[in-house]
């Protein structure tokens, strides 16, 4: 097979075994969701589990998802960026492997290595120890060490697979590096750009929630006391709000933080059955999604100082996560939003 000019994805195992994938662009996300640019069947992955992104360093993959991925056996959580190489091997859900090729690899010859790596682990593991060497007799010659055996053609292809294993952790740690840098400095420009406009007034203007922190606060873990039947009753709660979680603009919020509380009070670290955790992935992603374009949209009003929809935009934000309690980790960002009304507010009023 000839080679291609965009990356490829071959499906090694799970319910698309046999399956190829060309990424088109310089971006693609891949998940279960109808939405993205390559979907994923098994139902234990997540609506937008990664995405592969061209950088100039080459192409990296991003975890979107609160579900790890795997990466030649490593686990890596959301937000990580690994820089990828041809023969790399991504795991997602519970059974789905992926073959990655980089543009002008040949897939056949990159599956064909793939293989090949499986049958000489196989000879490794089952290849005997040598026999043990019988010990010199005592007055005796000791036992000639036989000469060693020229490398045979694994050997070399062993030692070359280790070097480039070093090469490609030393190039990643200078990708993540360069990509930390250029966030800062993306950061460091924005807030000057930001601080420098002339319509703020002398209270300031309120901050400006990133994605990132807008997902910390809906998603970060309560903290309750031991105790089963509440945490029985909030489970019920969730998969009710789950299935009727578009039913309501809060029905979302309220599915997700039932299923927090659920956590809390069973003492665990995730739901009690798969399908509730697949649940609660997929309705944290939807929620964050939801929330996170409102909020910016209403932000956008607000720059361009359109005073009544910024307002009402806002205002849909405190109906979607209806939070008063000041415990809750999602408390912050609705104090946020309601700064941002109050600002919005002082505007109006003086122009009236």
């Amino acid at each position: 097979m000839a080679a291609s000019a965009a990356p490829e994805l071959v499906f090694l195992t799970g319910p698309q075994r046999g399956r190829r994938a060309v990424i088109m662009g310089d971006k693609a996300v891949l998940g279960r969701s109808d939405e993205t640019d390559i979907q994923a069947s098994e139902q234990y992955v997540s609506r937008r589990q990664m995405q592969f992104t061209l950088m100039p360093e080459g192409w990296v993959v991003e975890n979107l998802s609160s579900r790890p991925i795997r990466i030649n056996g490593k686990k890596y959580k959301r937000k990580k960026q690994v820089l990828l190489e041809t023969g790399d091997l991504l795991g997602i859900g519970v059974s789905t492997e992926i073959l990655y090729v980089a543009p002008g690899d040949d897939p056949q010859a990159a599956l064909q290595a793939y293989h090949l790596d499986g049958q000489l682990t196989e000879q490794d593991a089952q290849s005997p120890p040598p026999p043990p060497t019988a010990p010199a007799e005592s007055g005796g010659e000791p036992p000639k060490t036989p000469p060693p055996e020229p490398e045979g053609p694994e050997t070399k292809r062993l030692d070359h697979v280790d070097q480039q294993q070093r090469s490609r952790k030393r190039r990643r740690y200078l990708v993540f590096t360069a990509v930390y840098l250029l966030g800062v400095l993306a950061l460091v420009l924005w807030l000057s750009t930001s601080s420098g406009d002339n319509s703020i007034d002398s209270g300031g203007r309120p901050a400006v929630l990133s994605k990132e922190q807008i997902e910390d606060a809906l998603t970060a873990p309560r903290r309750e006391a031991l105790h089963t039947a509440m945490a029985r009753n909030q489970l019920k709660k969730a998969r009710r709000y789950y299935a009727d979680r578009h039913a309501a603009p809060d029905s979302l919020y309220r599915c997700v933080k039932a299923y927090k509380l659920a956590q809390a009070y069973s003492g665990r670290q995730s739901p009690p059955t798969v399908l509730d955790s697949d649940h609660l992935t997929s309705a944290e992603e939807e929620l964050i999604d939801r929330v996170f374009n409102r909020y910016t949209n209403a932000w956008y009003l607000e720059r361009q100082h359109l005073w009544e929809e910024a307002h009402e935009a806002f205002g849909e934000l405190l109906v979607t996560v209806p939070e008063h309690d000041p415990n809750d980790p999602a408390y912050a960002f609705v104090e946020n939003v309601k700064a941002h009304r109050a600002y919005i507010n002082r505007h109006m009023s003086r122009e009236n």
